[in-house]
C-alpha cells in the first residue's frame, strides 16, 4: 500500500468510525479500535511522505498521487480528465526525459533488451 493509499484509508476510517456493534455510547472499544487503525494508516502515510521527500526529490507522478489523496477537488478534476494518449505535441525526441508518461525520466538508466 502506498503513502497516498494509506492516507485515503485513514480518512475513510475516521469519516466512518462509529461502532458497528450497536454500542449505546461513544468511545466503546470497537470505536477505539477503528481509530487506532486509522492512526496506523496515518503514521504509515506520514512515513512514506518523509521518506519520499528526503531520500530524493518527490517525482511528479508521486506528487500527483499525494495531491489526489489530500485534495478532493484536485482528485475530482483529475478523474474527469482523460489520460494522455502519447508524447506531448511537438516533442522532438521520444525516450528517457522526453516528458511523456510512457518514457522514464532522464535520470533513470535506460533498460536495454
Amino acid at each position: 500500500m502506498t503513502g497516498p493509499n494509506n492516507y485515503r484509508e485513514a480518512v475513510l476510517i475516521t469519516e466512518d468510525s462509529r461502532c458497528d456493534y450497536g454500542c449505546p455510547h461513544t468511545g466503546c472499544p470497537h470505536e477505539m479500535a477503528y481509530l487506532a487503525r486509522a492512526q496506523v494508516h496515518a503514521t504509515l502515510a506520514l512515513t512514506a511522505a518523509v521518506i519520499a521527500g528526503s531520500a530524493h526529490r518527490l517525482q511528479p507522478a508521486d506528487r500527483h498521487e499525494w495531491a489526489k489523496a489530500t485534495d478532493p477537488d484536485y482528485a475530482a478534476e483529475q478523474a474527469a480528465e482523460p489520460p494522455p494518449m502519447g508524447p506531448p505535441i511537438g516533442a522532438v525526441r521520444h525516450g528517457p526525459g522526453c516528458g511523456c508518461p510512457y518514457c522514464p525520466p532522464a535520470d533513470e538508466p535506460e533498460v536495454t533488451r
